[in-house]
């Protein structure tokens, strides 16, 4: 294996990006509609008066349930759109509560944020989820004609699973051992 070689495979290993998922939760606003999104965590979509909901575990703070997954998660991502004869119609974020993701075993509320139509939850620098904690999830559309069928695409970002450089000083003392064996190999022939 040549330096170069050797080089691309370091640069591959640590330009790992931060990981996300996305899915679609598509569903009636009334009757209200479940359903669970990759990772085996239950959500709900339903009414809120003029708003359309999407939640985990469902559209009001009567309760919680236990996180499944992914891990490490940093930030969480929701637009939605109605689903129309014509086609689909984007939905405003509601501007104001009940917008929020929060992460009760840490007692960490992710900051919310809209970015034109959509809401953003990012991790406060502590508490970022992993299998297990208890969490309370709800966001919030307008939906002033009141569409019925809406469908919520949502994706959780997490964080990055780039090697710590302890991994990086045995990886590169390996290659060094496998260059210096091929040098004396090639110098003995």
């Amino acid at each position: 294996m040549g330096m170069k070689a050797i080089y691309t495979l370091l640069m591959a290993i640590t330009s790992m990006a931060a990981g996300s998922v996305t899915f679609s939760a598509t569903g009636t606003v009334s009757p209200v509609t479940t359903g669970t999104d990759p990772f085996g965590n239950q959500w709900l979509i339903g009414p809120f008066g003029p708003i359309a909901t999407w939640g985990i575990p469902g559209v009001t703070n009567s309760g919680s349930t236990f996180w499944m997954g992914p891990d490490l998660l940093l930030e969480v991502r929701v637009q939605a759109t109605a689903q129309t004869a014509l086609g689909g119609v984007s939905l405003a974020p509601l501007p104001v509560n009940p917008n929020y993701w929060r992460n009760l075993t840490d007692a960490a509320h992710y900051n919310s944020t809209i970015i034109g139509n959509e809401i953003r939850f990012v991790q406060p620098g502590f508490g970022a989820m992993v299998a297990g904690d208890e969490i309370m999830a709800l966001v919030s559309f307008l939906n002033p004609s009141g569409y019925n069928t809406v469908q919520f695409d949502v994706t959780y970002v997490t964080e990055d699973q780039t090697p710590e450089p302890a991994s990086f000083a045995l990886l590169g003392a390996g290659f060094i051992g496998i260059a210096l064996l091929r040098r004396r190999r090639l110098a003995n022939h």
